[in-house]
């Protein structure tokens, strides 16, 4: 089996595909993954579940991470992943994420 995220609340159990993964986002207490199917949310800390995750990954700041095989463009302010999710950006992040994505496409 290929390597999935952890979901665990009180309503559910679930395997969330790490490839399938748009973004997680932290909130609080819980951590929410972003996919094209459905949107998940686990108590979690953050930095255990990036543990879970592998090199496409990418911690834009504290609170958000994005899935660099999933990213389709960067324009205005916005990421936007296949499937035409959009998540909102401060521009130091937005640079950062810019360049990661550059350099993860060139390899």
């Amino acid at each position: 089996m290929s390597a999935a995220f952890q979901i665990r609340n009180r309503f559910e159990f679930a395997l969330l595909p790490i490839r399938e993964t748009l973004f997680v986002q932290k909130n609080n207490r819980r951590v929410l993954f972003f996919s094209e199917t459905k949107d998940y949310w686990s108590y979690a800390k953050f930095n255990e579940v990036m543990m879970q995750a592998d090199a496409s990954f990418f911690i834009c700041h504290s609170r958000l991470a994005v899935n660099l095989n999933r990213i389709y463009s960067i324009r205005g302010g916005m990421v936007t992943f296949s499937g035409g999710m959009q998540v909102k950006m401060c521009r130091s992040a937005l640079r950062r994420t810019k360049k990661a994505w550059s350099n993860f496409i060139a390899e």
